[in-house]
């Protein structure tokens, strides 16, 4: 029987170790050079490449539980999961009847934001695996803390020439990046989880200095922290540099809280005082720093800036919409569709779009309710609970630094996600999961423990599913680049790419895109059957659109404008004023 259960498995044990592990590194290094993926192509590698890291650990025999992680994150994010899968099934708008039952008002987002989240609990099921071995987690560390140091000098470099282009190649048309991040308060949050674990790093390395004997030995050791510490200075600068005061400020705390933490380490009573008298000096100054420079802060305690004033509207909105949807929210992904419903004229009048609500946590709870807050802050508390009791238990000086170093960098996240979106950033995200699996590594077997494997057919069904799950992040991504491609296109032109993007994908932007194409081409038709002709044919796609996302301007604008041409001037009416309300200009 033995005989038989090896040989039937042999095949799929005989993939490398490697390929998970190159595939995971890929994603850890190609999310945020692929400026943060936050495209839909870029987003579409990250997924695929986390789906096939999927299959391979399943074909390779992967261990059953996946250890802390598997019992903790893994099942707040397949809870998640379930919820998004009941709220597509039930789609409507935010402006209809109250329902007891999870619901989406922006199918389309919520679609994409279920493959997302996919590919992240893929990446949770399989980086433990991963990581489990004691060079692959340094390989990934160190890898980690050198694209911090990437970022940071080609950040660094960007903004001393303008920061008109990214890599010095593709213009920025929009935003204030940083490096090759759109978003510099996104990359203040990668730049500060990478300085941490290379802290971590810098750290553990000390203890080479007991191991080597010979001086030459200690004399090189010294040269190569001194060179170590340098860089890291370099990136804790660009985690300033790039102006982002949550990630400046959330860096900083966590380096304090984990610090303090660290101080019950030290044996003797004097020391271990004295070390918390300084990082209470330290905590102090900084906290002087902040009142004398108010603007570090965002002048909270005074007049607001604009930055500042608009993320509290964003909060007080968001209270009023937590009201209204208490339980399962309004679907994965569906703030830009219902949330401008509850924003105060600060923010429409302001804002050209309102994606996110520059809080992850709230954003959490407008989409998935009260259910989503319970389930990802239950598996993420249980989590750091157990990292921190159990790192309190090390007894390897050079884990407890790894430990130290990976903890705050997942606290740092976890303080700067209160302030702004930045888990919506996919790079972001990867990192701050990876981040966690490396941490539940750190404080799992010393060595790799092999679990008993699920059984051949059962892996190749779930390799099978991921596959298909990779396959389905294609058309999303190709319907997208279509859209973009129609930015200085004509008119006729314009509807060819329009209907390429909704062969592809059929979504409320493909319609809308479609049915704008046929109004801009009536408007150079010859003859008023012609024009007339063309003003029906783009009702259908426009009214679908608005159907299903009545709160974009643009999808009301232009109904309203076709209706008007066709002559139901009430109708037109109703909707070109609630294009005006809404507030977000034209293109």
């Amino acid at each position: 029987m033995r005989a038989f259960s090896s040989s039937a498995s042999s095949p799929v044990r005989r993939l490398s170790p490697r390929i998970p592990e190159a595939l995971f590194l890929f994603a850890v290094v190609f999310s945020p050079l692929a400026f943060g993926s936050t495209r839909p192509w870029s987003t579409a590698v990250v997924e695929i490449d986390l789906f096939l890291l999927f299959a391979a650990c399943v074909l390779r025999g992967g261990a059953e539980g996946g250890g802390l992680v598997g019992k903790t994150l893994l099942p707040a994010v397949l809870g998640l999961l379930l919820l998004g899968v009941l709220q597509l099934l039930n789609p409507r708008s935010s402006l209809g009847p109250a329902s007891l039952l999870p619901f989406t008002a922006a199918e389309t987002a919520t679609r994409h934001d279920l493959l997302l989240w996919s590919s992240y609990a893929a990446l949770l099921w399989s980086a433990p695996q991963v990581l489990a071995d004691r060079d692959a987690r340094r390989r990934f560390a160190w890898t980690l803390f050198g694209l911090g140091v990437l970022v940071a000098v080609v950040g660094v470099m960007q903004r001393g020439q303008g920061n008109g282009y990214y890599y010095g190649l593709f213009p920025v048309r929009e935003g204030g990046p940083f490096g090759p991040f759109v978003n510099r308060d996104h990359a203040g949050a990668f730049l500060a989880m990478s300085a941490c674990v290379g802290g971590g790093l810098f750290l553990s390395r000390w203890t080479g200095l007991r191991e080597r004997r010979a001086s030459s030995a200690k004399i090189d050791l010294a040269a190569a922290q001194a060179l170590l510490l340098f860089v890291l200075g370099v990136t804790a600068f660009a985690v300033w540099d790039c102006r982002s005061r949550g990630g400046l400020n959330s860096f900083v705390l966590s380096l304090e809280v984990v610090s303090l933490t660290a101080t019950g380490f030290i044996r003797r009573p004097g020391p271990r005082w004295t070390a918390r008298a300084i990082l209470f000096a330290a905590g102090l100054a900084y906290a002087l720093f902040l009142v004398s420079h108010p603007i570090y802060f965002g002048d909270l305690f005074q007049t607001p800036d604009a930055s500042t004033a608009l993320r509290l509207s964003f909060y007080r909105s968001s209270v009023a919409f937590l009201r209204d949807f208490p339980l399962w929210g309004t679907g994965l992904g569906s703030t830009r569709a219902a949330f401008r419903y509850y924003a105060e004229p600060l923010a429409l009048g302001t804002h050209l779009m309102i994606d996110h609500v520059h809080s992850d946590w709230l954003e959490f709870g407008l989409e998935g309710g009260l259910f989503a807050l319970l389930a990802l802050g239950a598996g993420l508390g249980s989590f750091l609970f157990a990292i921190l009791r159990d790192w309190r238990r090390e007894l390897s000086f050079e884990r407890r630094c790894l430990i130290a170093g990976a903890l705050a960098a997942a606290v740092s996240f976890v303080l700067h996600e209160a302030v702004d979106f930045c888990f919506r950033t996919p790079a972001d995200a990867v990192a701050f999961l990876s981040v966690l699996c490396y941490l539940g590594a750190l404080l799992g077997p010393k060595e790799p423990v092999a679990g008993r494997p699920a059984p051949v057919p059962l892996r190749a069904g779930a390799a099978a599913a991921a596959l298909a799950l990779a396959v389905l992040c294609v058309p999303p991504a190709a319907s997208w680049i279509y859209l973009r491609r129609m930015g200085p296109a004509t008119p006729a032109a314009r509807a060819l790419l329009a209907a390429k993007a909704q062969a592809w994908e059929q979504t409320p932007e493909t319609r809308f895109q479609l049915g704008a194409a046929a109004l801009l081409v009536a408007e150079s038709a010859a003859g008023a059957p012609a024009r007339a002709r063309l003003l029906r044919a783009a009702l259908p796609d426009l009214e679908a659109a608005w159907s299903r996302a009545p709160l974009d301007r643009r999808y009301n604008a232009f109904l309203g404008e076709d209706l008007d041409r066709l002559g139901s001037n009430a109708d037109a009416g109703v909707l070109l004023r609630r294009a005006r309300l809404l507030g977000q200009p034209l293109p």
